[in-house]
């Protein structure tokens, strides 16, 4: 018996691996990826904010705490937090700046704040963060 060849040859078909991605396809995956970003930042906001505040607190702690040791050293006066470091009295990698890139700032006026301007960065508006001991 004699084999015949088939007079048309069976190509493959390409199928959507070989064929690559459409133009179309690539702007709706990136568009999904756009809208899925948006919702995950929008949830976790509000929670780095919170952490953000919590930062803060504990940051401004720590200085006012050092404020405290200082002044057990000296009769009276405010020190600057460039001479907290230099006298030893807070660490040199301790944070003075606020987790939104301010500069704390030490008063002694009937005791002693450390405060943060807080995220708008705007002394005196109600997202300030302070932190505060009475003189006793």
């Amino acid at each position: 018996m004699v084999t015949r060849r088939p007079r048309f040859r069976v190509r493959p078909t390409r199928g959507a691996a070989q064929r690559g991605v459409t133009k179309l396809e690539a702007l709706l995956a990136v568009a999904g990826l756009a809208v899925l970003g948006t919702i995950g930042f929008a949830v976790t906001s509000g929670e780095d904010s919170a952490e953000a505040e919590r930062a803060a607190q504990k940051q401004a702690a720590t200085i006012q705490a050092a404020v405290e040791a200082w002044q057990s050293d000296h009769a009276r006066g405010c020190p600057s937090l460039s001479e907290l470091i230099r006298k030893h009295h807070l660490d040199r990698d301790a944070r003075t700046d606020d987790p939104w890139g301010n500069r704390y700032r030490v008063q002694c006026r009937d005791g002693i704040s450390v405060i943060s301007p807080g995220k708008d960065k705007k002394p005196g508006t109600k997202d300030d963060i302070r932190v505060s001991r009475s003189r006793s």
